[in-house]
């Protein structure tokens, strides 16, 4: 509860946060009786202001959050030992993957990954997919052995 409350105004964005609770404290104590409409607008914009300052985990702001988590979806599948378990963790890797590329289509680690994934699941595409990988940057030799390692 002490840090709420403790925090260095000397710190511009501290400082600015001060000022607009100060202001919106302010604005909440009117000198006059204000017509109804103003109270809700005033009201509504603090509802939204409020939205826009809170913390939003669904939505993040990090454009590499869903690829850190398909990567780490993948790491967890392959330090599964239970077959069951793998498979389910090769699935929602598969999944999220998917999602990446629907976004992203020349992100070729991620075509890469996939091609590993379906590669552990004995899928025959995988080789063309890691072809298709090595292919969007021809340039990255580590791109081009880690796909002929899953082509072979």
């Amino acid at each position: 509860m002490h840090s709420a409350f403790d925090f260095n105004l000397r710190i511009p964005s501290n400082a600015i946060l001060a000022a607009f609770l100060a202001s919106v404290a302010a604005a909440c104590v009117p000198v006059r009786s204000a017509p109804i409409w103003a109270t809700r607008v005033a009201a509504a914009a603090l509802g939204l202001a409020t939205l826009f300052a809170l913390p939003r985990p669904a939505f993040p702001v990090d454009p590499s959050a869903p690829w850190e988590q398909a990567r780490a979806e993948a790491r967890l599948a392959a330090a599964s030992v239970v077959p069951e378990a793998r498979a389910l963790r090769l699935d929602r890797t598969e999944r999220a993957l998917q999602s990446i590329l629907r976004r992203r289509p020349a992100l070729a680690e991620a075509w890469l990954l996939l091609a590993g994934a379906r590669a552990e699941r004995g899928d025959p595409s995988a080789p063309e997919i890691a072809r298709h990988a090595a292919s969007l940057d021809p340039e990255r030799s580590d791109l081009r052995a880690a796909a002929e390692a899953i082509a072979r």
